[in-house]
């Protein structure tokens, strides 16, 4: 049998090879592919799960197994890796890590690793920071040694926020609350139109409604960091003000959110059904329940309990 064994190093050819040379012993495969057995049973046991069928159990840990491919370690064993802006930095007593699909994970896998994982939360944070300091603004959606951009929201702040409120300490908040704020300012997917109407017009910029939702939420947790800081003033205020922007795209005449142009007028041949559009990759049932931070307000916009359960129930009754 031939057995080879790959490097590899987003720095250099010198680092790839340290890389090995601390992370492959030798070249017995058995001892390798036992050494990753056992690092992933020690990984999935982080959770016990009792009282479960085999099959229930299978499918529990393939979940969790699944929550645990990204994101990625990009700095090297010696602690270097390459920036966001093509530069070179040592991470001193963390590691480095991208693949953040921020959209993707924001909602549900980010709380729970704040749960099993407080060490790679506070990588990542730290990680995040250093995103800011070398573009000057907080990931979207960061791969390897760039941003890519895509998707729409500014979730690192959720993320930040939801650390910090739950008691981390391991970054600095002010930092972070600075880097947060400066990531509003920025035009990406009518970011600008949202800060001066309090919604992005559906006739000028795609997944208007989605974007003008999450933009809503992740204001929220600005103000909530902010308050957690102890700032009162104008600026934080502002956040909070605009954490309730998700009400100028409720149509009282459906009940669901729905696109709205320039002129205040809703948009024209809506459909609840439609996906896209107004909306990323979800349609009007899916998003008009984007509002995590206010389900009360929502629930009054749609005019009560009884209503709003109903609608609730509808999203997995009609066709």
């Amino acid at each position: 049998p031939l057995v080879a064994v790959v490097g590899i190093s987003p720095v250099s050819a010198v680092n790839a090879a340290a890389n090995i040379d601390a992370e492959v012993k030798g070249f017995d495969f058995d001892a390798i592919a036992a050494a990753a057995s056992e690092t992933w049973e020690n990984a999935l046991g982080v959770i016990a799960v009792e009282g479960a069928t085999e099959d229930q159990q299978r499918n529990f840990y393939s979940a969790l197994y699944h929550t645990m491919v990204a994101p990625n370690i990009t700095s090297d064993v010696n602690g270097q890796y390459r920036r966001n802006n093509d530069s070179i930095a040592t991470a001193t007593g963390r590691a480095q890590y991208s693949t953040l699909s921020l959209w993707d994970t924001y909602r549900a896998w980010h709380p729970l690793m704040t749960i099993i994982n407080p060490t790679l939360v506070c990588d990542m944070i730290n990680s995040m920071l250093d995103m800011y300091d070398a573009t000057g603004e907080l990931p979207i959606w960061p791969l390897a040694s760039g941003e890519t951009g895509t998707m729409i929201g500014y979730h690192s702040v959720s993320v930040i926020a939801d650390a910090y409120l739950k008691g981390y300490r391991c970054f600095d908040a002010d930092r972070a609350l600075k880097a947060m704020i400066a990531s509003t300012g920025t035009p990406r997917k009518g970011g600008d139109l949202y800060a001066a109407g309090g919604y992005i017009p559906s006739n000028s910029k795609s997944e208007s409604v989605s974007c003008t939702l999450e933009y809503a939420y992740d204001d929220w947790c600005i103000s909530q960091l902010g308050k957690a800081l102890g700032r009162s003033d104008s600026e934080i205020e502002t956040y909070a003000t605009r954490a309730g922007n998700y009400r100028n795209l409720f149509d009282k005449s459906t009940g669901l959110m729905r696109g709205r142009n320039l002129d205040g007028t809703f948009s024209k041949n809506f459909s609840p059904l439609k996906w896209g559009g107004d909306f990323t990759e979800g349609n009007s049932w899916h998003y008009t329940w984007s509002v995590f931070h206010d389900p009360r307000g929502l629930m009054d916009l749609m005019g009560g309990k009884a209503t709003f359960v109903s609608m609730l129930d509808s999203v997995f009754n009609v066709p």
